[in-house]
């Protein structure tokens, strides 16, 4: 039995540096999504003035209703 190949420091990080890279070239609205999603909470805990957040608060209860509304459509 062949002895189990040993990769240096380098290899190992170009190899993860590359597994990261496949993996978001096939899953781009994965990473979309979170991008997304982590630029928001960003903004509301780092940038946001009460404006901002009454603004927010209404497209978000907008769009909550809207959703519901399409479930109760749908079932």
């Amino acid at each position: 039995m062949p002895k189990p190949r040993k990769l240096t420091d380098k290899q190992r990080k170009e190899s993860a540096i590359n597994s990261v890279k496949k993996w978001k070239s096939k899953n781009k609205d994965k990473v979309n999504y979170y991008q997304y999603k982590s630029k928001a909470v960003n903004f509301i805990n780092k940038k946001s003035t009460e404006e901002d957040l009454i603004s927010l608060k209404k497209l978000i209860d907008n769009k909550l209703l809207e959703l519901k509304n399409n479930s109760n459509d749908i079932g």
